[in-house]
């Protein structure tokens, strides 16, 4: 169907057989690798296999919102780099990014995660005040190039005069500081105009600090009551936070506030502080120094605090501006404390494989059938590979998770017999960092009119029983050819007479068509020999196997012999009729010794002995003619 699934980075030169082993396919991992990133998952043990990527981190810099204008002591200034580890990368791996004192980074309590632009996470960071450590997940499995950038915030605890330094696998890097220095604000003076700034502590709040020199605070009349105005979405913390302050001008050090400052008590006499009209509906609140000296001898300070709203992004900035009667006299931004980065890397890809026939011959109704084999740049197998797949006509297989350097053959295992079979734009495929995460290819068959062609059979009956064939009488061949793979063979009849002729067309050139006959009728005082299939002069006994032509029609003789049954003759056996023997005559014989002839009358015994002899021997003769008659 359409849409079937297949059952089935830079450097990729430079991919070895390990690399190619664990960067399987999401759906084909490896043993191997499973039970290692189970391993993980439970905490195991992995010192054995995990590395650190000490070049991982480059290009640190620093921006603190302005190019000229000098950092100050403890202000927060954001770093940014870029990393990168090699297709080696498993699971595990660090890298790592430190800093020297004086400065300190701003810690997290809890990980960041480095994600990419579809939200898979490709590593997580730990952010203390020295070190930004980021383990790698299992995305380095299945992707190459993997890559991303990392950012922090950091302050410094003293002054720093030239580049700030970074250390990286053990190797310090040295950054060029905004405005070229970091340096304390230092005692005054002391500042003329009101001002607004906040920022996020690690109690996870915003801190607001709004700072009025006290002749902002002079009035004609009642004490002068400022409004602060916050962004939707901000709360003032419950129970509420206010503190109020006041500094002599002549000491002022904003980063030493906590050593000079004199606590403004709430209430409502000289040298208080009032929080008035609290309305976080209407994001603002009212604020009244009580009686200020507006001298300008003193500096009055409020902070206070409010909630970050849930789910806010690291990196949110929020804008606070404060009024005077109706004239806006300052306005601050404070970014939520933020860590973190990204990843990302070249995901492998895939091969989708349509199937297409074209040609004005006729593409069989079937399931095209693929192998699918992919090998690195070593030439081993792809962990999950070969694969195979099974395309009708119009559809496609996807074969997915193939990584960056593979080279991957696609073969058609059986084309049903097309007349060619072309892949578009080839059948070798060769995945590359710049290759399109679907890779398309189209195998087409090419179906030309199938050659075809027939036979005929000629019947004759033949013999000395031809003449007495019945007329009208039917003779049956039988033939049968071999049809698709798995599929029965074709089988039928011809029904032919005497000088008639049988034939069947239109079938495939090359096909082997089996001929034989049914036994005829049976025809009185007549033998049917066996059939004789006589093909391009060569005869055959009973049955024959021909092959059709292209375009052409086989000539098929068939006789029968018919021969007729001579009759048998009837012999009747007549006995001869018996002689009477002859009684012989006696002549005148010889002499007799002592000079005396033999005469008839003087035979004495002779005569009798002789009738004797000859009675038995009739009587024998009359004994065997009674026998044979008998018999």
């Amino acid at each position: 169907m359409v849409g079937q699934t297949s059952k089935l980075g830079n450097s990729s030169a430079a991919v070895g057989p390990r690399r190619m082993l664990l960067k399987s396919g999401k759906a084909g991992i490896t043993a191997l690798v499973v039970a290692f990133v189970a391993a993980l998952a439970m905490g195991a043990p992995t010192a054995a296999l995990a590395q650190s990527f000490p070049a991982a981190v480059t290009n640190i810099k620093i921006n603190s919102g302005s190019t000229t204008t000098p950092i100050h002591v403890y202000e927060y200034f954001d770093v940014t780099a870029d990393w990168a580890v090699p297709d080696t990368a498993v699971p595990g791996d660090t890298f790592e990014l430190a800093v020297n004192a004086p400065i300190q980074m701003l810690s997290l309590p809890e990980p960041v995660e480095l994600k990419d632009a579809d939200g898979n996470v490709v590593g997580t960071c730990t952010v203390t005040s020295t070190v930004m450590k980021c383990t790698l997940s299992d995305y380095v499995l299945t992707h190459d190039n993997v890559h991303g950038s990392l950012y922090f915030k950091a302050s410094a605890t003293k002054e720093v005069t030239g580049p700030v330094v970074f250390v990286v696998g053990g190797v310090q890097i040295p950054v060029t500081v905004p405005g070229g220095t970091i340096k304390i604000i230092g005692a005054g003076p002391a500042p003329t105009s009101p001002y607004k700034l906040g920022w996020q502590d690690l109690s996870g709040t915003l801190t607001w600090r709004i700072v009025i020199p006290g002749q902002a605070l002079q009035t004609t009349g009642a004490d002068l009551v400022f409004t602060d105005k916050y962004q939707a979405g901000l709360k003032l913390t419950q129970p509420h936070w206010f503190s109020a302050v006041r500094v002599l001008a002549s000491n002022w050090n904003e980063m030493e506030l906590d050593a000079n400052r004199e606590y403004l008590d709430q209430g409502t006499a000289a040298n208080t502080s009032s929080v008035l009209n609290v309305n976080d509906a209407a994001n603002s609140f009212d604020f009244r120094f009580n009686a200020p000296d507006t001298t300008g001898k003193y500096v009055y300070i409020l902070h206070y605090r409010m909630v970050i709203p849930p789910n806010t992004a690291p990196g949110t900035k929020f804008s606070n501006e404060v009024v005077l009667g109706t004239k806006a006299i300052g306005a601050g931004v404070a970014t939520t404390i933020s860590a973190g980065g990204t990843g990302t890397g070249d995901s492998p890809r895939s091969i989708k494989l349509s199937k297409a026939v074209d040609g004005a011959g006729t593409a069989p109704d079937v399931s095209f059938d693929f192998s699918i084999a992919c090998v690195d740049a070593q030439g081993a197998a792809v962990a999950g590979f070969p694969q195979t797949a099974a395309i009708k006509a119009s559809a496609f297989a996807t074969v997915t998770t193939i990584p960056i350097g593979s080279v991957c053959t696609i073969l058609e295992t059986n084309s049903y017999g097309a007349a060619k079979v072309t892949f578009t734009p080839s059948n070798v495929v060769t995945v590359t960092k710049d290759s399109p995460a679907v890779i398309e290819v189209t195998a087409t068959n090419t179906y030309n009119p199938t050659p075809t062609g027939g036979f005929s059979v000629t019947k004759s009956v033949a013999g000395s029983g031809a003449s007495t064939l019945p007329a009208g009488t039917d003779f049956t061949v039988s033939y049968s050819y071999p049809a698709a793979a798995g599929e029965a063979p074709i089988t039928g009849t011809l029904v032919m007479k005497n000088g008639g002729v049988g034939s069947l067309d239109k079938l495939p050139t090359g096909t082997k068509v089996t001929l034989s006959e049914i036994t005829p009728t049976v025809v009185a005082g007549a033998d049917w020999a066996a059939p004789v299939f006589t093909v391009g002069g060569v005869r055959s006994t009973n049955a024959v196997t021909i092959t059709i032509g292209d375009n052409t029609t086989v000539g098929v003789g068939l006789t029968n012999t018919l021969t007729t049954t001579p009759a048998t003759p009837v012999v009747v056996s007549v006995p001869p009729v018996p002689t009477a023997p002859t009684v012989p005559t006696v002549a005148n014989g010889p002499a007799i010794p002592g000079g005396l002839a033999l005469t008839g009358s003087e035979g004495g015994p002779i005569l009798p002995l002789s009738a004797a002899m000859l009675l038995a021997l009739g009587g024998v003769l009359l004994f065997f003619r009674r026998k044979k008659t008998l018999s």
